[in-house]
């Protein structure tokens, strides 16, 4: 097999015999990041043969035009540099774990805590994670600073001070680095509690959180005390949903991986205090060197945080080369064990069953991928496409009446919804309630954008409804030039797809009209979500802004404290009085002219 590394092996003798990184690069872009002991065997192998019994090597050196070379002191350091070449160019064949939630602990004077997907960048932050349930994620998060009363604010506080407090510390939730209300020395303690909190070391912080709320109590401050209680009742909550699985003081990761079919198949169990506080699943093409060493390399590589021990299922040959370049990362020692009994060993055990589980889901997740390209090829010869769709777009009306009306573009990729593509739209030209007229105007907004170039034309377009909701859609899309556009509305009661061309349904089977419900129930939902925000703030700026004496400030602190119009609505004065900024004339304002509204006065 000829590649175009030719000249590289021919100058094999210059390469050194040396530890250090290598970069094979294709048009200069890096393809692939290893780490050797011997540059010079470890390329050897790759030009010998020795490693091409690997698809993905072969066809990541097919692509390969170039090697760069990066020397170390020794293979620890190597290993250091590869996780942050990795780490910095994701090369296409090396393993890459990302588009996970972290938890990040910014880099400034007072740091904030919040949930990311970015690309990690340590000059930042720092990050704690990968995880995988994003909306437990921000649960903690938000139960974090909360109890910690962290800022969430994003003045730029290193350069200077806000003209005047933000509203989190008007009303009590945060602690107030912008009004200068705590020194930064104290903030640093309450956040390097809120970092134990989040890496899962929680027990102590719970119980420091009691001592507070029984100080409180002692010194007959009960609203402070009820604070905190309901803060140690949040955490204790999030601490209770973790499985107690090991010993207290047991912390580790149990880690099983597996290649299957060209794709490498990972879990990771992590274990703080005992509890199993979160499992991190993965599925990526396999990597061209060891699988479990290129996963472990990626996944501490990319910010995991490293515990003192990782337990694993099989030992590999960069075991003590690796644990001794995570010991440097975590600033402690790190032992990578290979358990045959005892809570180690069950806890692999159990990470081998959910990694068994994850492949047969994603398995079985394959074959549904087939089904729907049964369906996809189904719907493409209802509407005579040469090709399958793959690209499904559908808009939804939502209004009560005249006022407020709006729509909805959802996005299904691969019969995946594309959530990143979904648009709402206030519609502005249609007066009164006109869905045909509003479909017709959510249309030509659409294919407006695919005409600028600024979005892709779908493959299959929808609408909610029938016949005339189908000819209100083909006329806008004919309007903004795009003829040879597929169109289709999709009815209810019963389900019916029609077509563009033909007033009659077309015949579809069950599983292409179950994936058309799922569609347009997604576009529905959607659709009234944006439509009750729309009328709750409507409802909120005629009732709220109409009131003299309540401005924006307590505008926003009303609607914090009560949570919605309707309760202030049916709130007492004295009830008015007790929300933040408020004063006994401004809540009496309020309560004259709301009791007034209700009653049809002026």
């Amino acid at each position: 097999m000829e590649y175009a590394l030719k000249h590289l092996r021919e100058r094999m003798d210059e390469v050194p015999d040396e530890a250090g990184c290598y970069i094979f690069k294709g048009r200069g872009k890096p393809l692939y990041v290893g780490k050797a002991k011997s540059l010079r065997k470890r390329l050897n192998q790759y030009f010998s043969g020795k490693r091409l019994g690997n698809p993905k090597t072969v066809a990541m050196l097919k692509r390969a035009t170039d090697v760069e070379l990066v020397l170390t002191a020794n293979e620890t350091e190597a290993l250091l540099l590869e996780m942050n070449l990795i780490n910095k160019y994701r090369p296409k064949y090396n393993v890459s774990i990302h588009g996970f939630p972290y938890i990040k602990i910014t880099k400034e004077r007072f740091p904030r805590v919040f949930l990311t997907r970015e690309a990690r960048d340590e000059r930042t932050g720092r990050y704690v994670g990968p995880f995988t349930d994003a909306k437990a994620v921000r649960r903690t998060v938000a139960l974090t600073n909360r109890a910690f009363s962290l800022r969430t604010c994003k003045y730029d506080l290193d350069r200077k001070a806000p003209r005047r407090p933000c509203l989190d510390y008007e009303i009590g939730i945060c602690i107030g680095p912008c009004a200068g209300a705590v020194s930064v020395e104290d903030y640093a303690a309450l956040l390097e509690k809120a970092v134990k909190f989040v890496t899962g070391r929680r027990a102590g912080v719970i119980r420091e959180l009691e001592k507070r709320m029984a100080a409180a109590a002692a010194a007959l401050s009960f609203e402070e005390a009820a604070k905190w209680r309901d803060v140690i009742r949040g955490l204790n909550r999030a601490v209770a949903e973790q499985y107690a699985v090991a010993r207290k003081n047991t912390n580790v990761d149990a880690v099983s991986c597996e290649v299957r079919a060209g794709k490498l198949y990972g879990v990771v169990l992590r274990v703080r205090e005992g509890r199993l506080v979160d499992r991190v699943a993965v599925k990526v093409d396999a990597p061209a060197g060891n699988p479990l060493e290129q996963f472990l390399l990626s996944h501490y590589g990319a910010g995991a945080e490293v515990p003192p021990k990782i337990a694993v299922a099989r030992s590999f040959s960069g075991r003590s080369v690796l644990a001794a370049s995570l010991a440097e990362k975590r600033g402690g020692v790190v032992g990578i064990v290979v358990p045959r009994w005892g809570e180690y060993a069950h806890l692999v055990g159990v990470a081998a069953k959910n990694l068994e589980y994850f492949i047969e889901a994603s398995e079985l997740s394959k074959a549904r991928r087939g089904e729907l390209a049964a369906v996809f090829e189904e719907l493409g010869a209802a509407t005579a496409s040469a090709e399958p769709p793959g690209r499904f777009e559908m808009v939804d009306i939502s209004n009560t009446g005249p006022k407020s009306v709006v729509g909805s573009l959802v996005v299904f990729d691969a019969g995946v919804p594309d959530k990143s593509s979904y648009r709402r739209y206030r519609i502005r030209t249609v007066p009164g309630q006109d869905d045909l007229a509003a479909i017709a105007e959510v249309t030509k907004r659409r294919f407006a954008r695919v005409k600028r170039g600024d979005d892709q034309p779908p493959d299959f377009f929808l609408v909610d409804g029938g016949l005339n909701q189908l000819t209100a859609a083909a006329r806008a899309v004919a309007e903004a030039g795009f003829e040879g556009q597929k169109v289709a509305a999709f009815a209810k009661d019963p389900d019916r797809l029609f077509v563009r061309g033909s007033r009659q349904a077309a015949a579809i089977s069950e599983a292409a009209t179950l994936f058309l419900a799922r569609v347009r129930d997604e576009a529905h939902r959607f659709a009234v979500e944006y439509h009750r925000k729309v009328r709750a703030r409507a409802a909120s700026k005629s009732i709220l802004d109409e009131v003299e004496g309540i401005g924006p400030t307590r505008k926003k602190a009303l609607l914090r404290h009560f949570g919605s119009v309707e309760k202030i609505m049916s709130a007492s004065v004295d009830e008015l009085v007790r929300a933040p900024k408020m004063t006994t004339r401004a809540a009496q304002a309020l309560f004259d002219y709301l009791h007034g509204a209700r009653k049809g006065e002026p």
